[in-house]
């Protein structure tokens, strides 16, 4: 019995840190659905550049800050679920924060 627990955990253990893996990796899906939800600010505005001016991923979020006619916004995306779902991308007014 012991031997399937120490099995079990090592396979929830490489599941976690392959997801945890695609959620870090910078993908043009994400970016382009960003650049999509970027000016959803309930202002209209137009975004200023191809590419967003800093990227910044981990294990559970990507972020995008892009520079728009309104100023610095920051677009924050998060699977559905933890690693698994399609994305969900939030626009937040504002430089990207630390």
């Amino acid at each position: 019995m012991k031997g399937w627990v120490g099995w079990l955990l090592l396979v929830l253990s490489l599941l976690v840190a392959i997801g945890g893996y695609r959620n870090q990796r910078v993908e043009l899906e994400t970016e382009e659905l960003s650049r999509t939800v970027v000016c959803e600010l309930g202002e209209p505005c137009t975004v200023q550049a191809e590419r967003p001016g800093t990227i910044r991923t981990d294990v559970l979020r990507r972020r995008y800050e892009w520079v728009t006619s309104l100023g610095p916004v920051t677009v924050t995306c998060r699977p559905r679920f933890v690693f698994v779902g399609h994305w969900q991308c939030v626009p937040v007014r504002g430089p990207m924060g630390d």
